[in-house]
């Protein structure tokens, strides 16, 4: 008869012959699996010494026998992977990642096999780079030796050249394979920093660095350095990365991180510092840095200034004097307006006639329609960019002046 127990897809096992024994078994992947029995005993035993780590037969031929009255056959998986690569630490080989390599480094790097065996000996794994393209490059190992029983360790290095970036480095033991992607270093073409121009304490700043066109995507760090000597890095609130092609025909990203404080007087004059990290190296950082100047929040008044023109007319006038206190370094612009009070409606904008850094004038024309009727002014405050709330006086009555003297 035939063999009728099927093994699944992807199984290590084949069976050859009939469903009695003698039966043939042959492993796909002697590196994954092991074997067991089950015999009239009604308890497995293994055909060989387990060791996770030791080869196993490639073929095994069951007979019948009273020491194995045959019932079936167990595969067990081997714990160890069967291909493995990794970067070895050795003085001569300064790089670690062979995802971020300096061009004209020298890597190297291991791959640990379980031990193949074929008629002309044992077999070494083989890597090359750019396997199937016009451009292949076949590596040879420096020397191998024997991990543990059953395994074995080719070792390689390797000369990072920009024209490696972005290829696959691919080792196999023909059984399994391993492939990894290769990248070379770019340092940022620049950096850029974009900090709120206006810093008002108790309000909210935000501060963007920009890195353009390095590879891998570098870590950025800002850090504000006080007057004291001491300093205090900031924590991102965001990041954005925008990949894009160098004139190499490289892959490069641009990254711009996001930074958010607080101003307070603790920052005043500090210095912001922002760097350009990648593999934990310094690569690039602001060739400036930023030092802030910070303005104490401001305090509005309105104040309800003399007539001009003549009086008991409706050519007559009354100045507005708005000035903004306590606050310093950036410069303040006002706007009023004439407000119905009992409405809140707007009713016109009072003409401006004078602007300084934290005072301005402002030109109330008394008409006829006013009086009777209570009215308030409203001015708001901008502090270069900053906007305030809005500061209004309280209800007042605006008459026409009869008295020459007023003022």
């Amino acid at each position: 008869g035939q063999w009728l127990a099927a093994a699944p897809v992807g199984s290590p096992v084949s069976a050859v012959g009939a469903s009695s024994l003698p039966l043939e078994l042959q492993l796909e992947d002697p590196c994954r699996a092991s074997w067991d029995t089950f015999g009239s005993s009604d308890r497995w035993r293994q055909l060989r010494e387990s060791k996770a780590e030791k080869p196993v037969f490639e073929f095994i031929l069951l007979r019948g026998s009273p020491a194995l009255d045959f019932a079936a056959v167990q595969l067990t998986g081997v714990k160890s992977p069967p291909l493995e690569l990794s970067v070895t630490n050795v003085r001569m080989c300064p790089e670690r990642h062979l995802e971020a390599m300096g061009d004209g480094a020298i890597i190297c790097f291991m791959v640990r096999s379980c031990e193949l065996v074929g008629e002309d000996g044992p077999h070494l794994p083989s890597c090359c780079i750019s396997c199937d393209g016009p451009n292949r490059q076949d590596l040879r190992p420096l020397r191998s030796s024997n991990a543990s029983e059953g395994m074995i360790e080719a070792h390689y290095s390797l000369e990072a050249k920009h024209t490696h970036h972005n290829q696959k480095l691919k080792c196999s033991n023909g059984r399994a394979v391993v492939e990894k992607t290769l990248g070379i270093i770019g340092d940022p073409a620049d950096v850029s920093l974009s900090v709120s121009p206006v810093w008002v304490a108790g309000r909210r700043v935000s501060i963007n660095f920009t890195s353009f066109n390095s590879y891998p995507t570098p870590l950025h760090n800002c850090q504000v350095n006080f007057t004291n000597g001491q300093f205090k890095n900031m924590t991102p609130v965001a990041m954005t990365q925008r990949p894009t092609k160098s004139l190499l025909n490289r892959t490069v990203v641009t990254v711009t991180t996001y930074y958010e404080t607080v101003a307070d007087g603790s920052v005043q004059r500090a210095a912001i510092r922002c760097t350009a990290i990648i593999q934990n190296q310094f690569i690039k950082k602001t060739p400036k840095d930023y030092v802030t100047m910070v303005s104490k929040p401001c305090r509005t008044d309105i104040y309800l200034g003399y007539f001009t023109g003549p009086t008991g007319t409706d050519e007559q006038s009354r100045r507005i004097h708005v000035t903004s206190h306590e606050c310093s370094i950036w410069g303040v612009s006002h706007s009023c307006w004439l407000v119905d009070s009992g409405s809140g409606e707007i009713k016109e904008a009072l003409d401006k006639i004078k602007q300084d850094n934290f005072i301005s004038i402002h030109l109330l024309h008394i008409r006829d329609w006013m009086r009777a009727k209570s009215w308030l002014i409203r001015c708001s405050v901008n502090q270069s960019g900053i906007e305030y709330p809005v500061v209004e006086t309280r209800p007042v009555l605006f008459e026409l002046s009869t008295d020459k003297g007023s003022g």
